[in-house]
């Protein structure tokens, strides 16, 4: 019997074509894509370059999300204990205007409410992670400290600006409210309002007293104002997230459309590349021997 070349190239053909089809499945098998290069599908690789573009989008908007939220929520829950102490102050306030009390008595909730307004300068200066939450974008220092000259009895070293958070394409969040907006505002200034009370019990000015408490309980309600607009942007955080969440998964669909691999099908072709390989083998076997002795005749 004479095998010829032909019939012998013919099976080192057969082996190389099995051979990178079993290399291509196994690649794929590894990978769980069908494209791995953009010679596989020039245009899935195109639109795949799309895809992970708006995947690493979304996946930096719901980290931006991520750290907005810490951020707000420790601030609301910064607001809720002023809210708190100041409540404590009013209620303070209102027997200490009773008329009722002795001097040492006044003298000790003059005291307490210096006290409360210490709470209130160590809240107003909350920071996270080295980022004080209520100076402006002056969040590398604290924003409020002690201060005698002034008739608040504390200055505001922060400044009146915003931070903006990108949350998704042309959207941002404001993630907070400046110090002096919150403490200092017109229409209900915290530090000036606790100062004013501290002042007129000292003084044991029942009129005074009266109108200090007055002013604070007008600070709880700026407070508690501010308190619901972080509280708001939190919530509306929420829903930006969730929608990302909803973009990613629709963008992780997208991609294996577009070059993921049907495991089963490649696991099928693989056995039978490898069945092919090794039944080209065994040929190559028979064949090598026969082409010896035909050339050795």
């Amino acid at each position: 019997m004479r095998v010829t070349s032909n019939y012998y190239a013919q099976i080192l053909n057969s082996i190389s074509a099995t051979q990178k089809s079993e290399q291509t499945d196994i690649q794929q098998l590894a990978t769980s894509k069908r494209v791995n290069r953009p010679s596989d599908d020039p245009t899935a690789a195109a639109q795949e370059v799309g895809n992970l573009a708006s995947t690493a989008d979304a996946a930096q908007y719901e980290q931006n999300i991520s750290s907005a939220q810490s951020l707000l929520q420790s601030a609301s829950s910064a607001l809720s204990l002023v809210v708190t102490a100041l409540t404590s102050a009013i209620t303070q306030g209102v027997e200490a205007g009773n008329g009722t009390l002795m001097s040492a008595q006044m003298t000790q909730l003059a005291s307490s409410i210096s006290g409360v307004r210490d709470q209130v300068i160590g809240l107003a200066n909350t920071s996270v992670q080295g980022v004080y939450l209520f100076g402006g974008t002056a969040s590398g220092n604290p924003p409020f400290q002690l201060n005698a000259a002034p008739s608040t009895g504390v200055s505001y070293v922060g400044n009146s600006s915003v931070n903006s958070i990108p949350v998704g394409n042309n959207q941002s969040v404001q993630s907070n409210v400046p110090g002096d907006q919150i403490f200092a505002a017109a229409t209900g200034n915290v530090m000036q309002s606790l100062t004013d009370l501290i002042n007129a019990v000292q003084a044991n000015s029942a009129t005074a007293i009266q109108t200090a408490t007055a002013e604070v309980q007008s600070a709880v309600s700026t407070v508690s104002l501010q308190q619901q607009i972080y509280g708001s942007a939190t919530n509306q955080l929420t829903a930006d997230n969730t929608s990302l969440q909803s973009e990613t998964v629709s963008l992780k669909s997208q991609e294996n459309s577009l070059v993921g691999a049907d495991i089963a099908t490649i696991a099928t072709n693989l056995t039978l590349a490898q069945t092919s390989q090794q039944a080209a083998l065994e040929a190559m076997a028979k064949v090598a021997p026969m082409s010896l002795l035909n050339y050795l005749q």
